[in-house]
């Protein structure tokens, strides 16, 4: 079970990387297909085991936005250098 939760978390991250939604019935699948991937045929991926993997390695949902992937870092920078001393 140890390869499964390394290649499962690997999963995640990529995941999350990308900015993916992930949910409870996505983790459930994914870890249906690496399982199946290496062969455990008798892995039942409950809701017991997703909890115990998400405490085990402190993840949580949380509402993903994308909004940041579509900002100028420029801008960004622009606004902190001009606009913000004005404000403060």
């Amino acid at each position: 079970m140890e390869e499964l939760e390394t290649i499962f978390m690997v999963w995640f991250k990529q995941a999350r990387t990308a900015n993916a939604s992930i949910d409870g019935p996505h983790l459930k699948e994914e870890a249906l297909h690496v399982a199946a991937r290496l062969g455990i045929d008798s892995f039942r991926a409950s809701d017991g085991l997703i909890n115990f993997f998400k405490r085990r390695r402190n993840l949580v949902y949380e509402t993903v936005l994308g909004e940041s992937a579509v900002v100028n870092p420029e801008t960004v920078m622009d606004w902190k250098s001009k606009e913000l001393p004005k404000m403060i």
